[in-house]
């Protein structure tokens, strides 16, 4: 273990973007990921990152 004290981000890369959305936020510590996954797709539906 790298004994590490906090997480400053973390980076999922997944083709299903409702898929990983759905299961990303059945977890409660990825409650924040929500406003983030939303920008995500704004950008993905205005086509950058696809």
């Amino acid at each position: 273990m790298l004994g590490l004290k906090q997480v400053h981000h973390i980076a999922i890369i997944a083709t299903d973007y409702a898929m990983s959305k759905a299961f990303l936020l059945r977890y409660s510590w990825f409650h924040a990921a929500k406003r983030s996954l939303s920008r995500s797709a704004r950008l993905v539906e205005r086509g950058f990152g696809a």
